[in-house]
């Protein structure tokens, strides 16, 4: 995982991994995931990394963060790379 603001390498990324506990979630009718299983209800969780910035200073900025996931250290199941160019006023 990286993740680079303004240029500047943020480290240790695991340290912002958080999960909750387990929830229900009742599948909608009409659901784009899975619409064979309308109404159907189940267990979930969250489990992700996430960064709260402090606010950034007017002007322009650029943010970018990238991470993959895969087995034995590779990334050949999934692979993610964005680049925000932002522009605060």
């Amino acid at each position: 995982m990286t993740l680079v603001i303004d240029g500047v390498a943020i480290e240790n990324l695991t340290r912002f991994r958080a999960q909750s506990g387990l929830f229900a979630v009742t599948l909608p009718d009409g659901n784009i995931l899975h619409p064979d299983l309308d109404g159907e209800t189940g267990v979930s969780l969250a489990d992700g990394y996430y960064i709260m910035l402090a606010p950034l200073s007017k002007g322009d900025h650029t943010l970018s963060f990238a991470g993959c996931l895969g087995s034995f250290g590779g990334c050949a199941n999934f692979e993610l790379s964005i680049l925000y160019n932002l522009t605060v006023e």
